[in-house]
């Protein structure tokens, strides 16, 4: 194909997508489910054509990576650190990790009765579809009060990264014993440690370079760590959490007990350079999750999508989701159904997990169009469930409404 049409179409797509964001943001519906509508329209297109994205399977994986490092970069850099937020930190962390079990273990029950495979290999299919996806419950719920709000943001970013341990920790332990704990503990205090010496090191290269470059090299460094850390299996997200937070938050740490920090890293430096790295991290996010998600709907096949029992099993999943989650959030929170209870999508954490399933684990004749059937079941409960909550608001505060 021609290189300039090629730049024409990538352009195209960039601007379209633009404009579907806008709008997604005054209709209080997610961009997720356009972007992977045009990935299908593309594949439609592509099947009555010829056409063919090569390397489709090996440039996911690569994509999808990529997005989840900045995703999880962005959750930190919006996440605010204060006393007074210790309450819904800690009540949001209870949500998000004992929700990743109770789904996990209820969307396993459901697979090893359907698909007839072992528990451990169903309950390995069903982790993924127990994270909640950061990327688009926090940017949905800006119509929610404070606490609300905060409790998503909160509760979706920690639910990414717990969910990628739980993942881990299943697949590289298939019979779970102490010393399987006793590992993840002591994995878990390495690269905490290791998390927070290489974030005093980048915010020291953020606070001192002086070159009109400096931004795309810290991220180079982010995602060498990122790498090498996966490499030797660790959890590479909680460094990468770790670093928003203190970049975020470097006030909180420089001016507490260390002040000697200050030294080293110029606060004053670092808090003039964040807007512009968040501003960086925010555009490279936006772009990386287009793409993702649009190729990612031109990877499944049209006549997946039909499969009745795709459908009915996703719809079991959608079910099982919410009611765990109300009957958790009702229990141990006296939260009601309406808003919290409802919000509870799942996206690119889902179907990168999903697809980085070793094969061996994989379950026989699985159809990846319940992935994207989940994913839309549950984002448009959010849409409706958001949507009506800010109506709903309108009327008890503008009663002239219904005259």
């Amino acid at each position: 194909m021609n290189s300039n049409i090629v730049i024409l179409i990538l352009s195209i797509i960039v601007i379209a997508t633009y404009l579907l964001d806008f709008i997604s943001n005054k209709i209080k519906i997610p961009s997720v489910l356009f972007l992977i509508l045009i990935g299908l329209a593309f594949r439609f297109f592509a099947d009555r054509t010829g056409f063919s994205i090569p390397y489709i399977n090996e440039l996911i994986p690569i994509l999808g990576t990529v997005t989840l490092i900045l995703i999880v970069l962005e959750g930190g850099l919006d996440l605010e650190l204060r006393k007074e937020k210790i309450p819904i930190i800690a009540k949001s962390s209870i949500s998000a990790i004992v929700l990743i079990f109770v789904s996990s273990f209820s969307i396993a029950c459901l697979y090893f009765y359907v698909y007839n495979q072992s528990f451990y290999i169903s309950l390995v299919n069903a982790v993924p579809l127990s994270v909640i996806s950061s990327a688009i419950a926090i940017p949905s719920v800006n119509s929610l009060n404070k606490h609300n709000k905060d409790f998503v943001v909160y509760e979706s970013s920690l639910s990414d990264v717990f969910g990628i341990i739980v993942f881990n920790f299943i697949i590289l332990n298939a019979v779970i014993t102490i010393h399987s704990f006793i590992l993840l503990g002591f994995e878990l205090v390495i690269i905490s440690i290791f998390s927070v010496i290489l974030t005093f090191l980048m915010s020291f290269l953020l606070s001192r370079i002086s070159h009109h470059i400096k931004f795309l090299p810290i991220l180079a460094f982010v995602f060498i760590i990122y790498t090498s850390a996966k490499y030797y299996h660790l959890s590479p997200l909680i460094f990468i959490l770790v670093f928003g937070l203190f970049l975020n938050n470097s006030d909180l740490i420089i001016k507490g007990r260390i002040r000697f920090i200050d030294k080293y890293l110029q606060n004053e430096s670092l808090k003039t350079e964040l807007p512009h790295f968040k501003k960086i991290v925010i555009e490279l996010t936006f772009i990386f999750k287009v793409f993702f998600f649009i190729i990612f709907g031109y990877s499944v096949k049209i006549n997946d999508l039909a499969d009745e029992q795709s459908i009915l099993i996703a719809l079991a999943i959608t079910f099982i989701i919410f009611i765990s989650r109300y009957l958790f959030l009702k229990i141990a929170f006296k939260e009601p159904l309406r808003p919290l209870g409802l919000i509870a999508p799942r996206g690119l954490i889902t179907i990168l997990l999903a697809l980085s399933i070793p094969s061996e684990l994989k379950i026989v004749n699985f159809n990846n169009s319940i992935l994207i059937w989940t994913v839309f079941f549950t984002v448009i409960v959010l849409s409706a469930n958001v949507l009506t909550h800010k109506n709903k608001i309108g009327i008890i505060e503008n009663p002239e409404i219904n005259v």
